[in-house]
């Protein structure tokens, strides 16, 4: 089961240069894995200066000063052996540097 505040089912709309957060728990036994996704590409090979964190039952996504180009679709995907879930969240940026 993911969980996250409802408020992000709408477009996360900022202002470029601010920081965004994303926080998901999860309940998930055995442990899963946790990834995190940019317009349906591993994040780590996007280019978007992020940091993710996570524990056990808790994911959060950081983007620091969000640039225009890094406006978009965020998927976080938590898996294990009995199944998958995922949760997108749109994120737009206003504004220029």
């Amino acid at each position: 089961m993911l969980d996250y505040d409802e408020r992000l089912n709408n477009a996360l709309s900022c202002r470029s240069g601010t920081t965004v957060n994303i926080d998901v728990n999860f309940t998930a036994h055995p442990d899963p894995t946790v990834e995190w996704f940019f317009n349906g590409a591993p994040l780590t090979s996007t280019g978007v200066q992020a940091s993710v964190r996570q524990d056990a039952w808790h994911t959060g996504l950081t983007v620091k000063n969000i640039k225009p180009n890094e406006a978009g679709l965020y998927k976080v995907k938590v898996s294990n052996k009995a199944g998958s879930k995922t949760a997108t969240f749109t994120v737009e940026v206003k504004g220029t540097l």
